[in-house]
């Protein structure tokens, strides 16, 4: 698996590999505490160097806890020390936690990191598969997504109210393979 091969340090394709689809995934987890754009890259910057540093040792058991969840504890101590050093501690803590307990728990931090991580291989299967399709079927998925009728929706593109059910289920069966794919490899 990636997570394995990124572990060899002399590896640049694997780290490379990493960093294009796990540098996203991060920015998304700390932009949740920041806003600035340039604090956020400069975090997720520290967040990836740590990363190397650490994941020669790092060692992945699916029983005690998701590697997403390693990188965001890892995230969340750059955006704690952020906002102590730059004084806004007490006012920015919310999504990692509070002024009085510093340490979000493993499962509080495996739901934040789960909840990015669905959003971030959503939207990257998505832009994966988006271009595989023509016609009317990206127009189909996204206004019965949108939450119009298959009736509307055959109106709209001309079509019959059959031909809009099967091409929104082409593009959903293989968005949900991509994710799974994804997830997969990711992982």
């Amino acid at each position: 698996t990636l997570l394995m091969r990124v572990k060899n340090r002399k590896d640049q394709q694997s780290w490379d590999e990493f960093v294009l689809y796990y540098k996203p995934y991060i920015y998304r987890v700390i932009k949740n505490a920041i806003s600035g754009h340039h604090d956020c890259e400069d975090l997720v910057q520290k967040t990836l160097v740590t990363c190397w540093e650490k994941l020669p040792e790092y060692e992945y058991d699916p029983d005690r806890s998701r590697f997403r969840t390693w990188i965001c504890s890892i995230a969340r101590n750059y955006v704690l020390k952020f906002y102590r050093d730059t004084g806004r501690y007490n006012d920015k803590i919310d999504n990692f936690g509070d002024a009085q307990n510093e340490t979000l728990s493993e499962p509080e931090i495996d739901k934040l990191a789960e909840k990015e991580w669905q959003l971030y291989i959503s939207n990257l299967a998505w832009e994966n598969i988006k271009t595989q399709f023509d016609g009317n079927a990206l127009d189909c998925f996204m206004l019965m997504s949108e939450g119009q009728s298959a009736a509307s929706v055959a109106e709209k593109l001309g079509i019959t109210v059959g031909s809009v059910y099967v091409l929104k289920k082409r593009v959903t069966e293989k968005l949900y393979r991509e994710i799974n794919r994804l997830d997969r490899d990711l992982n």
